[in-house]
């Protein structure tokens, strides 16, 4: 065993958060498992990990512990072979708490530059956990080095508790450097820290990263990701204009030639049950699993992002187990990010250091008589909670419901689903709406199905199957306004608090999202800047004026109003036509809401 070193401390509420690594390997010809236990005599445990190593091979363990103060604590391994413990060994280690802590803020993902990106500066956050009397004469030195220690830039400053230090780089050639910050006292070192830097290649496959806006970014262009869950042919899925489906390993191959793009779920049913469920760490034949399975998709033309699991917290996976198969899966493929879909706020902040993107399910569920079982609201705490948990450096998606949840549950109680139903199409266009206002930048969409009068997938239903495309096709057209715009919600007004809104500026132009988020009628007032004389409203065909920088109109139960300065926007959608296709085939669009 290699040594463990201690890679991160945080001190936390007089506490101190410590991340452990080390290497450990297998030298026989058997497989063995291991238990590794931290503790201190008065505390008793403070830690605990399992893992299997094959015969021969090496695998590297990462683990967090929370002592409460530096000094020296106990580690103890055990190896066991069939439960029997064959083999046990005490050391100590000292655990120290460095003070100085660096977290790169640019570039903005993994720490690495990506082959598309052009940057000849990056910022670091320095953090130093001194109180007042212990900063006096100290100073901060930031340097980058190479993997030979050479170094590519420095910058010096008087230390602060916290401050982003911007240095300028020159060209540097692929490979991994560090970031290292130290505090010194006159040409004493004090304290050290560091933290990787990598500077990507271009990959044979798509290059898919976050940038510093939150965006989706593939092959340097960022991207609004709306993806269907399956269960027609792709051919009659690609029709929507979505621009992907989540599929397995195996199915990639048929995206390709209809110009789709694959949200690939490496282990699906049994596989995922056998290797994650009941589990605390990977065993090795899971690693093995999930890097035959990455190893096969992370050159395809056609492959997006990987989908590690759905609803862990309804499962009760293991926040450890999965945090591993995350990092398994950065370090095979650094050009793919990963996502979780949860199906609880709680577990979003649960699994938070389990994937890069978060496509949580808030279904609203028209269950009971036709209402809503869950107001419409339900969906902005999930989109919050992934900006607090992810410190606002997680994506935000969203799993809209399009799909008849009560058909689904009918027959499990305690569901009830007298008089359930879709959503209808003002509900659905509500949804994403919402979504974007609260910051979502992304879709996955739950469940197109199959052509099936029992199925409960969007294609059986009016609303659904007509109106989803149309809804795609809108949010494409503003796709630009949403990812590259500007927040200037602070030059409008609206005083009704059931709308919700966000405005954007893009190329010199206003787009404000107005969302009525309950089921009734509203006559609102919208103040904007005095200079506007006129809106258009998007995918309506009509124009409000507006006098003293302020209008009124008309909000019917769950509608979305999309108001733009820019008249000549060219709309590829008309609403009412939209409206009678869809009540042509029986659909409802809107619903009558009972008092």
């Amino acid at each position: 065993m290699k040594d463990i070193e201690v890679i991160e401390t945080e001190k936390k509420d007089e506490k101190i958060n410590v991340k452990l690594k080390g290497n450990i390997k297998n030298l026989s010809n058997k497989e063995k498992d291991i238990e590794i236990e931290i503790y201190e005599e008065k505390l008793g445990i403070l830690g605990k990990t399992k893992l299997e190593i094959l015969p021969e091979k090496e695998r590297e363990i990462i683990f967090n512990i929370i002592v409460p103060e530096p000094k020296e604590y106990k580690f103890g391994i055990d190896i066991k072979d069939k439960g029997k413990t064959i083999y046990s060994s005490l050391f100590t280690k000292k655990i120290s708490y460095v003070p100085i802590s660096l977290e790169l803020l640019k570039p903005f993902y993994r720490n690495s530059i990506y082959s598309s990106q052009k940057i000849d500066e990056i910022i670091v956050n320095v953090k130093v956990g001194f109180k007042d009397e212990e900063m006096k004469g100290l100073n901060e030195e930031i340097l980058i080095v190479d993997k030979d220690g050479k170094q590519i830039a420095k910058k010096s400053i008087k230390a602060e508790k916290e401050k982003n230090i911007i240095i300028k780089i020159p060209e540097i050639k692929e490979g991994e450097y560090k970031i290292v910050g130290r505090l010194k006292k006159g040409e004493n070192l004090v304290y050290e820290a560091s933290i990787p830097l990598y500077k990507l290649p271009k990959p044979k496959g798509n290059e898919v990263y976050i940038d510093e806006n939150l965006n989706l970014v593939l092959n340097g262009k960022p991207i609004l990701p709306i993806i269907w869950w399956g269960g027609s042919p792709y051919e009659e899925i690609a029709k929507t204009g979505a621009d992907g489906i989540v599929v397995g390993t195996g199915d990639i191959d048929k995206l390709k030639e209809l110009n789709l793009y694959g949200e690939v779920m490496l282990l699906w049913g049994s596989e995922q049950k056998k290797y994650f469920e009941g589990k605390e760490t990977l065993s090795e034949e899971a690693i093995k699993a999930i890097t035959e399975k990455v190893n096969s998709v992370k050159d395809h033309p056609a492959f997006l992002f990987y989908y590690l699991t759905d609803e862990p917290e309804v499962r009760n996976l293991s926040q450890n187990l999965l945090k591993e198969a995350y990092q398994l899966i950065k370090k095979l493929d650094p050009y793919h990010p990963v996502q979780i879909t949860n199906d609880s706020v709680k577990g979003i902040e649960t699994y938070i250091e389990c994937a890069d993107l978060f496509f949580p399910d808030p279904y609203v569920c028209p269950l009971v008589d036709g209402s809503l079982t869950r107001p419409m609201t339900y969906i902005i705490s999930f989109m919050e909670e992934i900006k607090k948990a992810g410190k606002n450096k997680k994506f935000v998606g969203i799993t809209p419901q399009v799909f008849d949840y009560g058909r689904v549950y009918a027959s499990n109680p305690p569901y009830s689903t007298r008089n359930n139903r879709v959503p209808t199409f003002v509900e659905e266009r509500c949804m994403n709406y919402l979504a974007i206002v609260y910051g979502a930048k992304g879709f996955n969409y739950y469940v197109y199905g199959k052509k099936d009068p029992n199925h409960w997938g969007a294609v059986n239903f009016p609303d659904l199957r007509i109106g989803m495309p149309y809804l795609i096709k809108e949010k494409k057209s503003l796709s630009d306004v949403i990812l590259l715009g500007k927040d200037i919600k602070e030059e409008v007004k609206i005083e009704e608090k059931k709308i919700h809104y966000a405005v954007k500026e893009y190329k010199g132009k206003r787009y404000i999202i107005c969302v009525n988020v309950e089921p009734e009628e509203l006559n609102v007032e919208i103040n904007v800047p005095e200079n506007i004389k006129k809106f258009k409203v998007i995918s309506e065909n009509r124009i409000v004026e507006v006098k003293n920088g302020k209008f009124s109109d008309k909000f019917l139960p769950y509608e979305v109003h999309i108001y733009t300065d820019d008249l000549n926007f060219q709309d590829l959608v008309d609403l009412k036509k939209v409206e009678e296709e869809i009540k042509k085939e029986g659909g409802w669009y809107t619903y009558k809401y009972k008092k």
